[in-house]
């Protein structure tokens, strides 16, 4: 951060003074650490000092937040602007400490299975036992589902959910829910599902989407308008994490899976990673907005 010719910035004092005749002036880690009130009035004495650099020892981010705050504090009611040339933390900090980056409302994550698997089955047992996670069948047990009563379904639960609730929404939850669809209605059903789940998300935000099962993901994003999946990592064998390129819902964070993928905790560790993904991209991509098609 600046302030004319002066900054707070973590380096040595050294590299300043080296580059020309600076005033420079040192702020220590038990500084940083001590009283926030003392901390600004430190930053404050070296600026009536005339220094021209501040150097910074930090470690953290709570650290980064602490020095923007004191610099902000510091020069309270003068006409002085901060700066900052550092894109990473030190920015947020400072955008932060000036009440320029509110924070970002989180959304529930959206699990849509369309596996009939007992380990897709396990898995969700699992997913519920050990997370806040809400599981609801599709409409019209040993059918294909039907799009209206289960989008409706998913209104409900999404409307209900708060920003740290996963909403699950599948075709199979337990043994009884199993039938034998002849081949058409296989293809129909994640279609369904897809379905059932864009119209939902015209109407609710989500901060991302986990999928699992044959051909669901497929489904998902042609009928999200997207032109693929961009994947960044590899969560486990054969699960996939990224974000959708282009459509509506460019951007969405995904991580998907097949339904014979894993052991009985690997859905927790996907949906454990987007939720990481999704803090990651918070600062630069908010949660997905709705969107109203006509």
């Amino acid at each position: 951060m600046t302030r004319g010719r002066r900054s707070v910035r973590r380096t040595w004092p050294t590299c300043y003074a080296s580059r020309g005749r600076l005033e420079v002036a040192t702020i220590t880690l038990d500084e940083v650490t001590g009283e926030p009130d003392a901390l600004a009035r430190l930053v404050r004495h070296h600026l009536d000092e005339d220094a021209e650099v501040v150097v910074v020892d930090a470690m953290t981010a709570e650290h980064l937040d602490r020095v923007a705050t004191a610099a902000v504090a510091a020069t309270a009611g003068t006409d002085t602007v901060w700066t900052t040339s550092d894109p990473g933390p030190a920015s947020v900090a400072l955008a932060k400490a000036m009440g320029l980056a509110d924070e970002v409302p989180g959304a529930p994550l959206l699990v849509l299975s369309g596996s009939a698997t007992e380990l897709t089955r396990l898995q969700l047992r699992q997913l519920v036992a050990e997370r806040p996670a809400r599981p609801f069948r599709t409409v019209d047990q040993h059918a294909v589902p039907d799009v209206d009563a289960t989008a409706r379904l998913l209104d409900e639960a999404l409307d209900d959910a708060g920003a740290d609730d996963i909403v699950v929404l599948a075709t199979v939850l337990e043994e009884s829910d199993l039938w034998s669809p002849s081949p058409e209605e296989a293809t129909q059903i994640p279609v369904a599902l897809a379905r059932a789940a864009r119209r939902a998300l015209e109407s609710h935000p989500v901060d991302g989407v986990f999928t699992t099962g044959g051909d669901v993901t497929a489904a998902l994003l042609a009928e999200l308008g997207s032109h693929g999946l961009e994947v960044a990592d590899e969560v486990v064998p054969l699960a996939v994490a990224g974000s959708l390129v282009g459509g509506p819902w460019d951007g969405l964070q995904v991580v998907t899976k097949g339904g014979l993928v894993g052991d009985a905790r690997t859905t927790i560790a996907c949906l454990d990673h987007l939720r990481s993904q999704v803090e990651a991209h918070r600062r630069q991509v908010t949660a997905v907005e709705s969107r109203e098609h006509h």
